[in-house]
């Protein structure tokens, strides 16, 4: 449930947590918003979590966390407005603003980065980036070796990547623009090939994700080092 006054907020039922809406940075068809707890900190979670925002009238969907897993300070969101919304993403960019408050549920993961030393591949598909983001921040955070591609029509948060401490590590590929090579996973993936205990997670379009996984799979990924 989402309401603006600061002084109504919604009653808290079990399971939820009321948070309150800090910065919001609209990014073309995509809304940042950071949410703040109202007191204490945010319950801890791990890389590839996601969070159930809860939308008012029984609307409720679920967004990946795509800040910094150390933060507990604040979970940060990214919404892309879907063109053919049944209500989530469009009420998400109509409704949320500095100060409201609304309800989230725990963090979940069903996305979890895995522990380990290897190198890792990142590969996120347009808003499937997000997920991805806070995979980085984890594997900045832990001094492992990494590189994070960026897939996207309308590449829309390459700022945001841009100014994070792993920006080195990014790679972004505009399929918008015709003077710019497109991604290829067979080129990406070749040279890793050999990379002992190399990892692979891959968020996105199903077709991305296919093209991904075989090309990891071609490269000598073992399946079990292929998430996606």
């Amino acid at each position: 449930m989402i309401t603006a006054p600061l002084n109504n907020a919604p009653s808290q039922q079990p399971g939820r947590i009321t948070v309150q809406v800090g910065s919001v940075v609209p990014l073309g068809q995509v809304l940042l918003f950071d949410l703040r707890p109202l007191s204490g900190l945010l319950p801890v979670w791990q890389a590839g979590a996601h969070v159930d925002l809860f939308l008012g009238d029984g609307l409720v969907r679920q967004y990946s966390l795509c800040g910094d897993p150390a933060r507990r300070d604040a979970y940060r969101l990214g919404v892309l407005l879907e063109p053919d919304s049944r209500g989530g993403s469009s009420t998400v960019h109509a409704r949320v603003r500095p100060g409201a408050r609304l309800e989230i549920g725990a963090p979940r993961n069903l996305f979890a980065l895995r522990p380990g030393t290897g190198q890792v591949v990142l590969v996120g598909g347009g808003i499937g980036v997000t997920p991805l983001i806070a995979m980085a921040h984890a594997l900045h955070d832990q001094g492992r070796a990494f590189v994070l591609h960026y897939v996207a029509r309308d590449p829309v948060l390459a700022p945001l990547l841009r100014q994070a401490p792993f920006a080195s590590r990014v790679r972004v590929h505009d399929r918008g623009r015709a003077d710019t090579p497109r991604f290829d996973p067979s080129t990406a993936m070749a040279s890793h090939a050999g990379t002992d205990g190399l990892s692979v997670y891959v968020c996105g379009p199903a077709g991305l994700m296919e093209d991904v996984a075989r090309a990891a799979d071609a490269a000598g990924v073992p399946p079990a080092r292929i998430h996606r």
